[in-house]
């Protein structure tokens, strides 16, 4: 067991003594494959920014390249800072640990167009990205990195410390957590998700990739050790390699061969892509410690994978399709690949029959090849809408008919959205008369273009005409002293026709006709019961009647305003005529009546007088 151990410990001796002494060995470096993506950090799904957001693409900077910055363009309805795109910078990492000075975009983390564009955020020289942090709202309101010197990314230092950028963007949404790639990797690209609805950014997923070594091992002539190296071979993935040691054929002029083995490859590009070479140094050693060494390259060419996914079919409605990205079978020579599946694009008016969802399966190899298979779901023929209109109403009259397109009842299929309007009235009889129909049209419209229609009827019922101030219930009584007699009652009576009105049940004015005639009032007195008869008739043809009953009185007596006269007559034989014309004269005595002297009637007392001279000498009456 010690003398097993101390001969490895010969070896190994010997390495370090070559790789201290020789200058065929130097230390280099080259950007691994993406091998780890971060947990998405999306967009907030709460109120009017409800749509999730939606992976769209990958997009990582080129093979070598690193990230060392980002830019953004800004400004939408979120926000004059909101991003709408950002976009990362790339730099090429030199074998030597430096970074290029070439600066290489990646594809856009969202694909609307902001307002402005502000300037972009570059971490220091010679330093890339471990690590960055977003503000997230409805959309990515900024994006901070974290960057680190190339140098202490390759010895191995902790990510963690690191320096904090200055960022891009605004100060609202949330903030995201601080994300860090593990130690002695960098942030190589990104897994863009983006509103489906609006295509402004809603989220990112960091995908990193170590740092690793590709340590040149250029062969240096050894007269002592010959090495012959299997020939260069062309394979599909590199671990289709037999890396056997012992297939180099290895002797010594100098001892006997006691060792062999290969180191690590120097790799271009890609690693496992088409065009890229893997160049192994296979080494011997023998008793003295002599090393020889050869050199065999190792090129890759290998096809695109294979996507194939299962074919679409028709469906009655967009709810019942059912897609899952592990519908999808990849055929791939090394099996290193992302697989997506994007929201559909819709070709048609949604839920309509016709309508084609198109789902993309989208593969993205590590060599950056994409290959895409479509899924086609073709809605199916399905149900026109249908409408229920409102209950039919009676009503007054026209003005109190109210249609409303918002109490209709409507149905369509898939959820398909669709638009009411009313339409009309069609009329069906004489305007606002009882039994005329007024018929509206609803229709409705759904986003496909179909209709259907339902009626809704008002019905009119209402009453004959009606007066106003006509007063039928009571007796109305003139007091013709209280209007200067005949004439003025007269005036009073036909005032008062005068304000009798009457109108519709819809409230139009109606001509009032009435049966009063002047010549037939009485004089003042009281003289019964007088009528006046109104009529209206409206538009439907329908006449009302209303009677006033009234009566003319005088209620005051006579003024005597001259006194009757003495009279004196000596007898003779015309004093009876003499006295009866005295008597007819009322004595020389004047009345007056407020409403007519016609009304006055004189009396004497006693009753009927006469006069008789014979023996009369000093009679008086």
């Amino acid at each position: 067991m010690t003398a097993i151990k101390t001969k490895m410990l010969t070896i190994l001796l010997g390495v370090i003594f070559i790789a201290s002494n020789t200058s065929f060995a130097q230390t280099c470096v080259t950007v691994g494959s993406a091998t780890g993506t971060l947990s998405p950090v999306l967009k907030s799904n709460p109120g009017f920014c409800s749509t999730p957001a939606t992976l769209t693409n990958v997009c990582d900077c080129p093979t070598g390249f690193v990230a060392v910055g980002y830019e953004a363009e800004v400004g939408n309805f979120y926000g004059p800072l909101v991003h709408s795109q950002f976009t990362l910078r790339c730099r090429e990492l030199n074998q030597d640990g430096t970074l290029g000075n070439t600066v290489s975009l990646t594809c856009s983390n969202g694909t609307a167009n902001g307002n402005t564009q502000p300037a972009p955020d570059d971490a220091n020289a010679n330093e890339a990205l471990v690590g960055a942090q977003l503000r997230i709202g409805c959309a990515v309101d900024r994006v901070t990195g974290n960057s680190k010197p190339i140098a202490d990314i390759i010895a191995g230092s902790p990510n963690s410390t690191n320096t904090t950028m200055a960022g891009v963007g605004g100060t609202g949404g949330g903030l995201g957590p601080l994300q860090i790639v593990p130690n002695g990797n960098v942030i190589v690209g990104m897994e863009s998700y983006e509103d489906p609805t609006n295509n402004i950014s809603g989220g990112v997923a960091w995908r990193y990739a170590p740092i690793v070594s590709c340590t040149s091992n250029d062969c240096a002539p050894n007269n002592c050790v010959t090495l012959l190296c299997p020939a260069d071979i062309t394979v599909a993935c590199i671990t289709d390699v037999d890396l056997d040691p012992n297939l180099a054929s290895a002797s010594s002029t100098c001892g006997s061969i006691r060792g062999q083995w290969i180191t690590n490859p120097l790799i271009t590009n890609a690693p496992g892509c088409p065009g890229t070479t893997y160049t192994y140094f296979y080494k011997a050693v023998d008793t003295q410690g002599n090393i020889g060494c050869c050199e065999r390259v190792v090129t890759i060419d290998n096809d695109p994978p294979v996507l194939t996914v299962p074919p679409g079919f028709g469906v009655d409605c967009f709810d019942d399709i059912e897609v899952s990205i592990n519908d999808a079978t990849v055929t791939d020579d090394c099996a290193e690949f992302n697989l997506y599946l994007t929201a559909p694009e819709v070709v048609g008016e949604f839920g309509c029959p016709g309508t084609q969802y198109i789902y993309t399966y989208r593969l993205i190899d590590k060599c950056g090849r994409i290959v895409e298979a479509t899924r086609t779901f073709t809605e199916n023929a399905n149900a026109a809408p249908t409408i229920q209109a409102p209950v039919d109403i009676t009503c007054e009259c026209l003005a109190g008919v109210n249609p409303n397109p918002d109490l209709a009842t409507v149905t369509t299929s898939c959820g398909v959205g669709y638009d009411v309007t009313v339409t009309g009235p069609q009329q069906i009889g004489q305007q606002d008369c009882p039994g005329t129909i007024y018929r509206y049209t609803y229709m409705v419209t759904d986003a496909c273009g179909r209709t259907a229609v339902d009626f809704q009827d008002f019905t009119i019922q209402n009453s004959a005409p009606i007066f106003s101030r006509c007063e039928e219930d009571t007796w109305l009584q003139f007091n013709c002293e209280d209007y200067g007699g005949e004439e003025g009652t007269i005036a009073v009576i036909e005032a008062y026709i005068a304000s009798v009105t009457a109108y519709s049940a819809c409230g139009d004015n109606l001509m009032v006709f009435n049966n009063f005639n002047s010549n037939n009032i009485n004089t003042c007195i009281n003289n019964g019961i007088n009528t006046i008869t109104f009529r209206a008739t409206d538009n439907c043809g329908r006449t009302s009647f209303c009677t006033t009953t009234y009566v003319v009185v005088d209620t005051e007596a006579p003024d005597i305003i001259e006194e009757a006269q003495d009279h004196w007559e000596i007898c003779n034989y015309n004093s009876p005529d003499n006295f009866d014309d005295w008597v007819d004269n009322n004595g020389g005595a004047v009345a007056f009546d407020g409403c007519s002297n016609e009304n006055v009637t004189w009396s004497t007392i006693p009753f009927n007088p006469t006069f008789n001279c014979m023996g009369a000498s000093g009679t008086t009456t």
